[in-house]
């Protein structure tokens, strides 16, 4: 009984190890620079976060020292309304 299929070496239809080699290597390569700058933005994005609710918060004493005639908001304020209460992520 012959078989129909037969397995030929020089077969070429097929890719080689050393291509799916090569392309395994490329995408991993190209997977390590995107997770890379993928943090590198992440970073990025805190940092301008940060600096963005810094500005607020100065913003925010300059606007209170203009409304309180000059006094900047104090820790020990009477009352349970203070600046620090106000500044609470609700």
């Amino acid at each position: 009984m012959k078989t129909r299929f037969r397995l030929r070496p020089n077969d070429p239809r097929g890719f080689t190890m050393m291509e799916l080699l090569v392309a395994i290597a490329i995408l991993v390569a190209l997977s390590a620079i995107g997770i890379t700058v993928s943090r590198s933005m992440q970073e990025t994005a805190h940092l301008t976060k940060a600096t963005q609710k810094m500005r607020d918060l100065g913003s925010a004493f300059v606007g209170y020292t203009a409304d309180s005639g000059g006094h900047l908001p104090f820790e020990d304020a009477p009352g349970s309304d203070d600046w620090t209460n106000a500044a609470k992520p609700e």
